[in-house]
This record gives structure tokens, sequence and C-alpha cells, in this order.
């Protein structure tokens, strides 16, 4: 039998439980040590997908996982996703995935990985040129002496799988030496330049005639030199040296002024660029296909890739071309690159919207013209 005493210090004991069970369902009790943080849904999501098996299980949840963390966590978890795709077998949805990713605002260690798995992925389909394009801009960025390592790597094995046979550059230079007029002249020379500069730096190095024949070695140097000299000075220097070397080769005065300074033959420019394409949708497939397209073929320039920021906007099927529009000008672009479909051209025309540049990819259906267009 409990005392008086007893049955009060049992209340107490009781009232004091149920009272920190009630603070602790309100989250209301304060503890005298800092509770170790939870990962958040999508990082717990990302943990557990990393253990799956096999590959298309993992690609799945990665994809998952991916739906809920923010940027840029959330295209970093989805290149992971198109990679296990890859080695799912699966390269047609890999290269899907990978070619609507954007990382030109992220570091040149996602934008080498993105670029290494496409070209990888293109070379699987036997796409050598597509392949050697997703790489033409490696030489430009700043990454660590692995990843470059392995870029070079995969560039190595594009360039193996035959990308450009050297006959065809050696029948250009066979054209060249009987080519009489002066404009055509230059275009076989520019022709020649521009085929070897797809070629990866360390194949332009040598000076084995097996890789290219003995007529080819001269331009091949050449070659080299306006790839990978960036001081203005060195350049000119090596250029000096290549004229003097080859003295029997008159290259034409303004492509070797492009090559002494290329800066002059570019432009600047804008610092936002906001792409209009469909994402998503019945055209989505070509909208990614020229999302693709757009950024190899910036990345391919010799424009000053840290200075442009991209922005993608989803011009679906059911898009409001016009509030879309204006978003990407409030958003503070400088230059347009769509729409794509006609109506939505024909729209922006019709009602005057258009306020910066802008590259239509497609024509409108109609007499009136916007002077920005």
């Amino acid at each position: 039998m409990l005392t008086k005493q007893q049955r009060h210090a049992a209340k107490r004991l009781i009232f004091f439980t149920f009272f920190c069970i009630v603070s602790l369902m309100l989250g209301s009790c304060v503890s005298k040590t800092t509770p170790t943080p939870t990962p958040s849904d999508y990082q717990q999501a990302y943990a557990e997908a990393l253990r799956l098996h096999p590959p298309a299980q993992r690609a799945r949840a990665l994809e998952n996982a991916a739906a809920a963390a923010p940027q840029p966590q959330r295209q970093r978890i989805e290149l992971e996703a198109a990679e296990q795709w890859m080695q799912a077998s699966n390269d047609a949805t890999a290269l899907t995935v990978a070619s609507r990713l954007d990382f030109s605002g992220d570091s040149d260690e996602w934008i080498l990985r993105r670029q290494m798995l496409i070209a990888q992925l293109r070379l699987n389909q036997n796409d050598l040129a597509g392949a050697r394009s997703a790489l033409s801009f490696v030489n430009q960025l700043q990454v660590g002496p692995q990843q470059l390592a392995s870029a070079n790597q995969l560039l190595a094995a594009i360039h193996e799988a035959g990308s450009q046979p050297p006959e065809s550059i050696a029948d250009l230079v066979s054209r060249l030496t009987v080519a009489t007029s002066a404009t055509q002249q230059r275009r076989l020379q520019a022709k020649i330049l521009s085929e070897l500069q797809r070629f990866p730096l360390f194949a332009l190095e040598s000076d084995n005639p097996d890789n290219f024949g003995t007529s080819v070695i001269p331009w091949a140097n050449l070659a080299h030199v306006a790839l990978s000299e960036k001081d203005p000075l060195q350049r000119l220097t090596k250029l000096n040296q290549w004229q003097q070397q080859y003295p029997h080769i008159q290259i034409d005065t303004g492509l070797l002024t492009e090559i002494e300074q290329p800066e002059l033959s570019a432009t600047a420019p804008p610092a936002r660029i906001a792409l209009l394409l469909p994402y998503t949708g019945k055209l989505a497939h070509a909208g990614r296909a020229l999302h693709d397209g757009i950024m190899t073929a910036y990345f391919d320039t010799a424009l000053a890739r840290s200075t442009v920021e991209f922005r993608s906007y989803d011009n679906n099927d059911t898009t409001d071309i016009g509030e879309l529009y204006r978003r990407a000008v409030a958003d503070g672009a400088e230059f347009i690159i769509g729409p794509l479909r006609k109506e939505h051209i024909r729209q922006l025309i019709e009602q005057h919207l258009i306020t910066v540049p802008t590259l239509a990819l497609n024509h409108a259906d109609t007499a009136e013209q916007s002077p920005l267009l």
C-alpha cells in the first residue's frame, strides 16, 4: 500500500513523463545537446539509389531522387542517372537525359563530365563526328589532370575509330597544289585547317607521316599552333617559325591574320542568352537536339565561355509564348534563341513582343517584320 507521499511522487512522475512526451511531439523540448541533423529526403533517396543493382534500377531511383533535389544537385544527379542508363545499355535514354542538361553555370568538371558522356554515347552509336564535336572544346576547360587524361583517352578512341579519314585531308592538300584562283586557294586552306582542328592536340603534335601523310604534316603543325598557343606573342613567334620551316607554302594573308589575332574575328557575346525550346511535349526530341547542338557549337568557338550565362525555358505544347518571352527578357536575357513553332514566331511578331535580338528557329507566315528578328 502506497503512502500519501509516495502517491504524490508517483503523480508528479506521471505528469512529468506526460509533459515530456507532449513536448517532444510538439517539438518544444529543448535538449542541452544539439541534435545531429538528419539528411534531407533527396539525400536519403540518393544514398539508397547508389546501393541498388542492376544499373537500370539504380538509374530510375536516381531520377526519382533528382526530382526532389534543388539545383545544381538536381541535374548532377540526373547526369549520374544518364551514366547508369548507359551502363544498362540503354544509350537512347542516356542521350536523351544528358542532352537536356545545361551545366553552363556549373563548374568545368561537370561540363566536361556531361560532354564525355555524350561523346561516349555518340561513339557507341558510331556517330564519330558527333562524338568528336562533343569534346571539341576540351582544351578550353579548367579541369584536373586526371579528368583531362580521361578526356584525352576518349578523344584517342574516337580518333582511332576513324573519326576523320586522313586521306580526305591529303586530297584537299592535293587539290590546293593545283588550285589557280586566290579564292579557291583560300577556301581550301581554310577547309584543311578546319578539318585538322577537329583532331585532339596530341594527334597534331607528331611529325609521323603515318598519321596524316607527308603533305599534311605542315598543315597539322599550323593547326597545332592555332589551337595550343593562347599567348599572342608566343603565337606570333611560332607562326614565324612555321613560315621559315615551310617557305614553299604561301598561306592566304587574311587566314594568317585570323590565326595571329583570333580575337579580331570574334564579336563580344551577350552576357545572358535565353533558349526558348520545347523540352517537353511533341517536339521535345527536336528541342533537346537543338539545345545540344547550340551548346556544342558555342563551346566549339573561341568565345569566352565564362562570360555567358545560358538559361533554358520550356516552350512546350501549352506554353503562352508571350508570357514566356517576357519572362526571359525580365530575367535579363540580352539575346534569345527560339521559338521553334511558326505560330509562336508569328504571335511574337504580330503582337510586337520582340524587344531584344532574337534568333527564331523557323519562318513565320506573316507579312509583318521585326528589326530585332
